[in-house]
């Protein structure tokens, strides 16, 4: 019966041991495309924070051209990036190919309604670096403006 006892304890003890281990491993911040470090570009440069030019925009969900072919009605809002003229021309073509846009420029072009608030700011669809729907029925437009 003591061998029995032993046994059963020395069970429960692996088990406690194992799960208590193995439990912090759940929850463990694994970076990646979709959870990168806060310190860390999707490149892997390291950085201070998340306030690098353009960081956040290659992880933007890509709309479709079903999505960019329904905006009509929507309030269309600008939002420049990169702006500061601090960038290299290596860069700039990044920033584009890390948006969500790429290769969805052409239906940008065709939509009437996105058309008319990137003239009024002085774009066209090749200054768009990425494309986000936000609340209350608005659609916001990264630009930049492209070799100018």
């Amino acid at each position: 019966m003591t061998r029995n006892v032993l046994a059963t304890a020395g069970l429960a003890f692996a088990v406690l041991a194992f799960t208590t281990l193995a439990a912090p491993a759940q929850f463990t911040h694994v970076p990646g495309a979709n959870n990168p470090t806060p310190n860390q570009t999707p490149s892997g440069a390291s950085t201070g924070s998340y306030s690098v030019c353009g960081y956040d925009l290659g992880f933007m969900r890509r709309p479709t051209t079903r999505d960019i072919a329904a905006i009509s009605s929507h309030a269309i809002v600008l939002n420049p990036v990169c702006e500061d003229g601090l960038m290299s021309r290596h860069d700039i073509g990044s920033l584009f190919q890390d948006g969500n846009v790429e290769g969805l420029r052409p239906h940008i072009a065709r939509n009437a309604t996105l058309m008319n608030a990137l003239r009024s700011g002085d774009y066209d669809q090749e200054d768009v670096v990425a494309l986000r729907f936000g609340a209350h029925n608005t659609v916001i437009l990264y630009v930049h403006h492209h070799g100018r």
